[in-house]
């Protein structure tokens, strides 16, 4: 499936729409690598798309949607599984048509900058969007995005809920949960000692005269 971008002129007077089918496939007949994404991306359902670069967007698509039976098949033999691929502004496909896999099926998303977040039934996927890059997995169960506030990318709340360990008499529990960016830890800087005005140094006494005397 592909996403539909309708452009409106941001000036009034200026009355124009511009239509983008995002990725844009109109000369995949002629390029194989092209014809190679689009079989993928057909055949998956899009969750969204978001801005990693000034000049480049991610498509995120969860898998294969309903298929007859064969079609199907054909699918998962050629690969065609949970992925991402990078497009312009244009929506042409950039960086040789290549896509990025991701390692679980997700439901959901979401972005903040330069992280994307892919929530799956049981896995939370972290990536780091610019790249692609595979970052960190978080396992828990029953995984429910629940509020994602700031969807643009940069700020904003996220919360989540999964399942809690005890199930008993009194119900299944769940666990409510805050995602906050996780920061390095810095050493504490040691205080430097106070410093302290000492008295002046007293002379040392003469004590050969002592010695003589008690000589004699």
């Amino acid at each position: 499936m592909f996403l539909t971008l309708v452009g409106v002129a941001p000036n009034p007077a200026l009355s124009y729409t511009k239509v983008i089918t995002a990725p844009d496939f109109s000369d995949s007949h002629s390029n194989t690598a092209k014809a190679a994404l689009k079989s993928k991306c057909e055949s998956a359902r899009t969750l969204g798309i978001v801005n990693v670069s000034q000049s480049e967007r991610l498509v995120i698509y969860d898998g294969i949607v309903s298929l007859p039976l064969v079609q199907s098949v054909t699918a998962i033999l050629m690969g065609r599984t949970e992925h991402g691929c990078y497009i312009d502004k244009y929506g042409q496909p950039t960086r040789n048509c290549k896509c990025v896999r991701w390692e679980i099926k997700a439901k959901s998303f979401s972005y903040r900058h330069p992280h994307l977040l892919l929530f799956g039934e049981d896995f939370i996927d972290i990536r780091h969007a610019p790249t692609g890059q595979f970052k960190q997995v978080v396992e828990a169960k029953n995984i429910r995005l629940l509020e994602s506030v700031g969807i643009g990318g940069w700020k904003g709340s996220l919360y989540l809920a999964w399942r809690g360990a005890h199930n008993d008499t009194q119900g299944q529990s769940w666990a409510l949960v805050e995602g906050l960016e996780t920061a390095p830890l810095e050493t504490p800087m040691t205080p430097p000692r106070p410093t302290v005005d000492l008295p002046p140094a007293m002379p040392i006494p003469n004590l050969s005269s002592f010695f003589d005397s008690a000589a004699s």
